[in-house]
């Protein structure tokens, strides 16, 4: 037991690379998570990082969380608390973080189908969106190593999968979708109005799905509302969109 408070409270420290000046920035514990073993990316004069499990309010429910804290050790903030209840966004996130210029991009060891996820969010904590499903054989699995990203394609390797089954090493890049009313309902209480999805990078053949059913790029006999879209790749990568349309105008509300 005395050994699982140690590992519990292992800390965030800072040093200089001659070795002076070491101080703890945090020392974590069950509710702000366990064993942050992946290495800090520094983003804006924050730290940003994961832990692997805990930082569940719940005892018990926390699988890990993604964090950022100030580099003097103030403002400690958990963007995203992974917890066994919701399998589908991840388990255990095990690599470093990786930033584009928009998103943070990182990987868990399991997730829906125990074999790895990619997924992203924006450094303040919104628009969290899993981004590919590892199948394993050639889509690999277990993508434990920290992602790279060349400014189009992000890189990464998985320990599994492969034409062997003793991992491989795969790039892609983030499925990016985006969504525009090309015609909106003629008044009111009129439903037809059309809107469309455009795929601005992913990897094809693409399926579509509407929040009214329909599944097709362009979603036809609209009443003016709030809809939603899903996107899916040929590799698995996800990406949603939720607007509101209108009647009487082609304006599109975010």
């Amino acid at each position: 037991m005395e050994w699982h408070n140690c590992l519990q409270n292992v800390p965030l420290f800072r040093i200089k690379p001659d070795g002076t000046d070491f101080s703890t920035l945090i020392s974590f514990n069950p509710g702000t998570g366990h064993q942050p073993n992946a290495s800090l990316l520094m983003l804006n004069n924050k730290l940003y990082g994961t832990t692997i499990t805990d930082g569940h309010p719940q005892s018990g429910w926390g699988l890990g969380t993604i964090f950022s804290i100030n580099k003097d050790g103030s403002n400690f903030t958990k963007l995203k608390v992974v917890d066994v209840t919701n399998a589908a966004d991840g388990l255990q996130p095990i690599s470093s973080l990786t930033y584009d210029g928009v998103y943070l991009y990182g990987l868990c060891s399991s997730g829906t189908n125990s074999l790895g996820l990619m997924y992203k969010l924006k450094p303040d904590s919104t628009d969290f969106r899993v981004v590919h499903n590892f199948t394993g054989d050639s889509m690999g699995s277990r993508p434990y190593a920290d992602l790279y990203f060349d400014g189009t394609f992000l890189y990464g390797s998985t320990a599994e999968g492969g034409a062997y089954n003793y991992g491989m090493v795969y790039k892609g890049f983030s499925l990016s979708i985006s969504t525009e009313q090309t015609s909106p309902a003629s008044c009111s209480y009129s439903c037809d109005g059309i809107a469309t999805v455009n795929v601005e990078r992913g990897f094809a053949p693409y399926t579509y799905l509407w929040s009214n059913g329909q599944t097709t790029p362009t979603a036809t006999g609209l009443c003016a509302g709030q809809y939603s879209v899903t996107v899916t790749d040929s590799l698995g990568s996800i990406d949603s969109s939720r607007d509101h349309y209108s009647a009487r105008s082609a304006k599109h509300y975010y």
